[in-house]
């Protein structure tokens, strides 16, 4: 069994795999930059955890009865070569000396940084070459006395290059479907916490609750059914110390029709996503003491058509199916249906 639950950790998205790696890299930039840095990460993940939810708008074949299905489900998002690079003016500080006759004093002095094409966390490995300028004028308090100073310069700025470099970020995960009481069945998805000592922990859990429309219609055509779920993934670094948490919610309508063993189905869905980053900024990057940097982002994928077929043969099922919004998904399960 650990041994199935680590072939699942090795299929999660790799910056939450790697969580120790993403902390280390995060910790030589500041918010502005991590925000634009993680961007992308954001959106693709939050994609792919709302991909993959259902592959029939089938509840059951009765009000009541057993029906469950057990399968894995694969995901991969699309990353547009949008998100691989961005371009930033961000203000930072930097600690310089200024000598006051025999004595040197550090000062903390803002300083403006410009960014050009700037790998992402999906870009390219190489950390680009970027400079902070200096144009501050300030005073300076020193033994009673109030001193002008003036500070211009132009510095080297520490910048980080792309965790993985992927045409797609993908994913899978462990799902079982159980119903059905009075048209309704849910979902679950989980995969316990699981700790690889050179990554770091991971965990994730969701749920999902599917009610039948087409049982109020009995001469409709097609099946259709309305579904609501909700997911949490969470990754550790090595010290079990919180990195990553991804927390996603979607709704949809979704449609089918069965031809033999062939079911064609589609759906709308909405949806939201939110991640949020915690890590510590390297005191030796900035000359200055480690800040806590804790922020969220939100996943740009709001709204989605899903179209796939699947194919029932005795208990097996295989489906596979295509999302369309501002991201583009695609999914792919095998389970047992019985």
């Amino acid at each position: 069994m650990r041994l199935f639950l680590l072939s699942l950790l090795l299929l999660l998205p790799a910056p939450l795999l790697h969580a120790q790696d993403l902390r280390e890299t995060l910790s030589r930039v500041g918010e502005a930059y991590a925000r634009a840095y993680t961007q992308p990460f954001a959106d693709a993940a939050g994609a792919n955890l709302n991909t993959g939810l259902f592959h029939t708008a089938r509840v059951g074949n009765e009000r009541f009865g057993l029906n469950v299905y057990l399968g894995i489900k694969a995901f991969g998002t699309l990353i547009p070569e949008a998100g691989k690079r961005f371009d930033l003016i961000l203000t930072d500080s930097v600690t310089l000396e200024q000598r006051i006759g025999s004595t040197t004093i550090p000062v903390d002095v803002p300083g403006t940084v410009v960014l050009q094409d700037a790998p992402t966390i999906f870009g390219e490995t190489q950390a680009p070459e970027a400079a902070i300028v200096v144009d501050h004028d300030t005073t300076l308090h020193y033994l009673g006395l109030v001193l002008p100073a003036a500070f211009d310069t132009t510095m080297d700025y520490a910048t980080i290059g792309g965790l993985v470099d992927l045409p797609a970020l993908p994913s899978a995960v462990l799902q079982l479907g159980l119903g059905t009481v009075l048209g309704t069945d849910v979902m679950v998805r989980w995969l316990p916490q699981t700790t690889v000592s050179d990554f770091g922990g991971v965990a994730l859990y969701g749920v999902g609750v599917r009610h039948s429309l087409a049982q109020y219609v009995p001469l409709l055509p097609f099946d259709l059914a309305v579904q609501a779920a909700w997911q949490r993934v969470t990754a550790d670094d090595a010290t079990g110390s919180r990195v990553v948490e991804l927390e996603t919610v979607a709704a949809n309508v979704q449609v089918s029709k069965r031809l033999g063993v062939l079911t064609l189905y589609g759906g709308l869905q909405r949806e939201e996503s939110t991640v949020t980053i915690r890590y510590t900024l390297d005191p030796s990057v900035r000359g200055r003491r480690p800040v806590p940097i804790h922020f969220t982002l939100k996943g740009i994928n709001k709204t989605r058509g899903i179209a796939g077929l699947s194919l029932l043969l005795g208990p097996v099922t295989f489906n596979a199916d295509a999302g369309l919004g501002h991201m583009t998904t695609f999914s792919t399960g095998l389970g047992l249906t019985f």
